[in-house]
């Protein structure tokens, strides 16, 4: 890991946010113009965003940490740790074989997916805490002190106060794990979730789940891309929907439980949860997470990274 000397920031435009948009440069800098409204789409903004800050750092993947305080974005095999708002590097960290960022939404940690395993590391300066392996999805808590990683026999749970000592296990075949606002464990259950002792569901399989930080929220992907919104604490479904991102989208959720973030190829979306109501389809973006502190989002691209955040505007 190194220290970096700040570069110049990313210069971008502080016009509305249209729902229906692409980030593109123009003559005041990065800035999301409007596209006509897709047939059958229906959006509906909550609040008029605007972007307020920008780093020229590419993003493939970007994760939000400790109320809001911190990004952390991967892209080319490099994670680096951003301080919000100002969108300025801290540390940068480029461990081999790195694929995939899961963040602690109300603690200073994130886990780097590798191809081989996971690390557990303390931010801003990605120091490892500890690490395991896996061979499927990994959950970090929201307080940042618990993995869970699926493997070929089931679900181990690690203990990070402990360096990553072995606190748990679970076996079974899980496509999908995530830990809930009180820090129970949520499991893909076939077409539902639950406990990882619960009997399994008919119907298409989840394939992703996020679950809020402080609300009994959780939102899975399914295998025949449609999503749902479920109520954590008598595991039912509150609502189902399908995006224009696409199918099987990387999940990103807000602490409240109120806005899903859905990452896809080439756009990203935001939707308003219980019902999926779409507020923002973004082009020419990989990587969008809601922000923790309002009813903004972090979104990235080939461009590079900026935030998006709710600014009064003088009547």
């Amino acid at each position: 890991m190194r220290r970096s000397s700040p570069p110049p920031s990313l210069r971008v435009a502080t016009f509305t946010i249209p729902a229906i948009g692409r980030v593109a440069p123009g003559s005041g800098g990065l800035g999301i113009g409007a596209l006509p409204v897709p047939d059958g789409l229906d959006p509906l903004p909550g609040v008029d965003l605007r972007l307020v800050r920008g780093a020229p750092f590419p993003a493939e993947h970007l994760v939000v940490v400790n109320g809001g305080a911190l990004t952390v974005s991967l892209a080319g095999g490099v994670a680096r740790s951003l301080r919000l708002p100002d969108v300025v590097q801290a540390f940068d960290r480029r461990p081999p074989g790195l694929v995939g960022l899961v963040g602690a939404p109300l603690a200073n940690a994130c886990c780097l997916i590798r191809e081989d395993g996971w690390s557990a590391v303390v931010l801003p300066s990605l120091g490892d805490i500890g690490s395991g392996s896996s061979s499927g999805s990994v959950a970090l808590r929201a307080d940042g002190l618990r993995v869970a990683a699926i493997g070929a026999d089931g679900i181990t749970e690690h203990d990070l106060a402990s360096g990553g000592a072995t606190v748990a296990t679970h076996p079974g075949a899980f496509r999908a794990v995530a830990f809930d606002h009180e820090g129970a464990l949520l499991c893909s259950l076939g077409a539902a979730i639950g406990a990882p002792d619960a009997a399994a569901v008919e119907g298409s399989p989840v394939v992703a789940i996020a679950a809020a930080a402080e609300a009994p929220v959780a939102v899975t992907a399914h295998e025949d891309g449609s999503y749902c919104a479920w109520n954590t604490e008598t595991l039912k479904r509150m609502g189902t929907f399908t995006s224009p991102v696409g199918a099987a989208a990387r999940l990103a959720i807000s602490s409240d439980g109120g806005r899903i973030g859905l990452s896809g190829i080439d756009r990203v979306a935001l939707h308003y949860l219980p019902d999926g109501r779409l507020g923002y389809l973004i082009e020419n973006a990989v990587a969008l997470v809601p922000d923790p502190r309002g009813e903004g989002f972090v979104i990235g691209g080939v461009w590079g990274t900026a935030l998006a955040i709710a600014v009064e505007v003088p009547a």
